[in-house]
């Protein structure tokens, strides 16, 4: 099913008045569903969050909880198990290879978005 991006500007608008932005990407043949944060970075240099294997609306929940708890001073840390996330489930955070940034984070690239715009 073909869909239109949101233009650019809207994610830059989030960042400025959130702190940062959730992007949910579908899934095709090439690779599945998932949501990422843009601006974590930007606002907290703090490294962004992808998610996987949850549904868009959960996805956004987690990623703005765990902003929320940047916010709040708390850093995810690589390879940690943490509860209290997802009830009944332990979450880990794992860090994606450089190679697979344009595959995952291609809507950045793609559309042109500058740190000078977040």
């Amino acid at each position: 099913m073909a869909h239109e991006c949101p233009p650019v500007e809207s994610f830059a608008a989030d960042v400025e008045r959130f702190g940062f932005a959730v992007v949910c990407v579908y899934g095709d043949d090439d690779g599945p569903e998932f949501a990422f944060s843009m601006g974590l970075y930007h606002t907290f240099k703090h490294p962004e969050i992808i998610v996987f294997g949850l549904s868009f609306d959960l996805a956004r929940w987690v990623i703005r909880e765990l902003a929320q708890r940047i916010d709040d001073g708390e850093k995810c840390e690589v390879d940690r198990l943490y509860d209290g996330l997802l009830e009944g489930y332990q979450c880990t955070f794992r860090n994606v290879p450089k190679d697979s940034y344009p595959d995952y984070f291609g809507y950045m690239r793609t559309q042109g978005l500058s740190r000078e715009q977040l």
